[in-house]
C-alpha cells in the first residue's frame, strides 16, 4: 500500500471542497455502490446514534450507483 502524506493545509482545503466541517469524523465508502457495501445496515446504525454523536460524523459515498440500487436506498 502506498501512502501520500499531505499537509494540514491540504487536508483543510480538501475537507472544505467537500463541505466537511473541521473536527467532524469522516466515514468514506467508495467504489460501486451496491448491496455488497452494506449501506442499509450502515444507515440504520447511524440513525441509532444519539444526536450529539451523529453530528460529529460525515458520511461520504463516492462512486457510481449500481442500476436499480438507487430505489433501494430511497
Amino acid at each position: 500500500v502506498q501512502t501520500h502524506p499531505i499537509s494540514v493545509e491540504e487536508t483543510a482545503t480538501f475537507r472544505q471542497s467537500l463541505g466537511v466541517q473541521n473536527g467532524r469524523k469522516v466515514l468514506l465508502v467508495f467504489g460501486q455502490l451496491d448491496d455488497r457495501k452494506g449501506l442499509l445496515p450502515l444507515f440504520r446504525a447511524l440513525r441509532q446514534l444519539p444526536t450529539e454523536q451523529a453530528v460529529q460524523w460525515c458520511l461520504l459515498l463516492i462512486g457510481p450507483i449500481s442500476p436499480g440500487y438507487d430505489t433501494t436506498l430511497q
